[in-house]
Parts: structure tokens; sequence; C-alpha cells
């Protein structure tokens, strides 16, 4: 919901939590950044031995920017303590029952139906997504106190050599995305270059997050024959795609990967142009992921419809 170009959320249509923009939401300039801890313990949430955050030049980081911009996924598997891992899953459960639900449809890039479009154009294939969230007035300590350590700010902001703010929100900033039995999130691109998460919880079964190298040019780029291609071999919907007399096809299969979702693995992933989705979960045990929303500027925030779309209210 966080663009790179601004909020442009459509009422009416559901779009993911994705969290580096790279410019202000409708907020007003006035309100006041996100307070960091005033004193940071990262050393008992994150794993310093194998990812020395506090050091950005160390040579881990290159190699994570490197993986980020060929495979479209940065991975960091055991990047929270067990103890803090625990911790936060705990917290999570906790808030869990009572995480604002939404169920609704998109297409692949998060666009309104193009009326001048055939009903069946690949435009118009809309995919069901069921998700609930919950607000960052209510997560946890343990993750509130990661979100808030400046360590961790100036780690991502190294990997993504660009300053970055935490969200000005209070209900929006940091959240924890459930998926709760046979719920699942279709195949599509974010609006965010770039999104934060944090593995908390596996599903018993399923909910893996499958995704391809970065597909698009720009924003601008549909990149509708790999979109075609992946859609027709990961899923059974049908649509047409007219313009090449062969539904465009026919090209090369575009590969698929499936990310680490082990519990305490931070993954940064280019959401804006890797093509993305999580699977159907099975079984009891929820899926449980906390979704860290930045900027590259102060004081933005989701606007009163976003807030409104994903946690059932507003903060203003």
């Amino acid at each position: 919901l966080l663009s790179a170009d601004g909020l442009k959320l459509q009422p009416p249509m559901w779009m993911a939590v994705q969290c580096v923009t790279t410019s202000t939401s409708t907020a007003d300039d006035s309100c006041a950044s996100s307070s960091s801890a005033s004193a940071s313990d990262i050393g008992s949430l994150v794993n310093l031995e194998a990812f020395p955050i506090e050091d950005v030049s160390h040579p881990f980081l290159a190699a994570a920017r490197t993986a980020l911009f060929e495979t479209g996924v940065a991975s960091f598997p055991d990047f929270l303590r067990p103890a803090a891992v625990a911790a936060a899953a705990g917290e999570a459960t906790l808030a869990s029952p009572t995480a604002f639900v939404t169920d609704s449809e998109h297409n692949a890039w998060q666009t309104e139906r193009n009326t001048s479009l055939p009903a069946d154009h690949l435009a118009n294939l809309f995919m069901r997504t069921r998700v609930a969230s919950v607000a960052t007035d209510e997560i946890g300590p343990t993750l509130k106190r990661l979100y808030e350590a400046p360590e961790l700010l100036a780690f991502l902001s190294a990997l993504l050599q660009r300053p970055l703010f935490r969200l000005d929100d209070p209900i929006g900033a940091c959240t924890i995305n459930v998926f709760r039995e046979g719920w699942h999130h279709a195949w599509h691109f974010d609006e965010a270059e770039f999104t934060v998460t944090l593995s908390l919880q596996a599903a018993d079964e399923g909910g893996h997050f499958v995704f391809t190298p970065p597909l698009r040019t720009s924003a601008d780029d549909p990149a509708n024959a790999a979109v075609a291609s992946v859609l027709r071999a990961q899923t059974e919907h049908a649509f047409s795609l007219p313009g090449d007399g062969t539904g465009e096809s026919g090209g090369a299969a575009v590969p698929v990967r499936t990310a680490p979702f082990a519990p305490g693995t931070l993954q940064v992933f280019a959401g804006r142009d890797s093509f993305h989705a999580v699977t159907p979960t099975r079984g009891p045990r929820e899926r449980l992921v906390a979704v860290l929303c930045f900027a590259s500027r102060p004081r933005v925030r989701n606007s009163p419809a976003v807030q409104q779309m994903f946690w059932g209210r507003t903060s203003s």
C-alpha cells in the first residue's frame, strides 16, 4: 500500500501492506516522527554473531545486496535469537484473535479493473486474498523494541543504500500479518519498491513465500508475458492476453523460488519488481509474519482510507 510514488490506494481495492517507500504520504508534516528506543538492547534480540548489523561496512551486507538485486530476495535466517523469536511469536499469538480481517480480490498489479479491455483479459483477472493484520498499537514489546532499534534502521539503510525513517503511524508502522487455515496471498507486485518482513511462526503446512526474479524494469512496466507465464504455470486461472497469437504463453518459463520462512528469518525483497505470493496454509497453526515499514522521508503516515481498510479504524 505504500508506493514508490506515494499512497495511491483506491478504497475499493485490496492492497498488501508493503513497506519501504520513497515519498511522503498524506500525513501532516507537523507530526513528529516515530521515536526510537532510547537505549538499544539489540544484542538480546538479533544474532549479532551471524549478522553484525552494527557494522554497516561488514562484507555480509554486500553479499546480501547482490542477492536482493539478482534474485529479488535477501534472506537472513536465524536473524532473531531463539528467545526473542519465542517472545515475539507468543505476543503475536495473543494479539491474533482480534486482528482485523481483509478478504478481497486484486489483480497482479493491484490496480482497478480496466473496462476498456475484455472481461477475461489478464489485467481483469482478480484473485482472492485473505489475511488479517495486527496493528502497531496492538503488537507486543519484543517486536516494538526491534522496530525502534537504531541499529536495525542503520542496517536497512546501508543495505538499500538510502536513508530510511520509521513511519509516523501509530496503527500501520510495524504490524503482523496473520494467515489462518486455508488463507493465502494471491500473486501480485507490491507498490513499494522493497518490503521488510520477519517470520514469527510457520503454518503446519503450506504458507510458502514464492517469488520470481525481478521481472519489471520500472513501476510502469507490466511485464505481461512473464506474469502470464507464471500464472499459467502456478495457478488454474483462465485468462486471455491477445496480441501475439499465443496468449504470450510460448515464452521461456519464469523460475519460481521459495524463500526460507523458519521463525526468526528476516526478509528484504524487491516486491515492486518481483512477482510473489503466499501459498495456502494448511492446519490449525497460524502463519505469523511481521511487516516492518520504513520511508525515505520523515513523518510518513498511511492515509485514513488505508488505515480503515487494513485495521478497521483510523488514528485521527
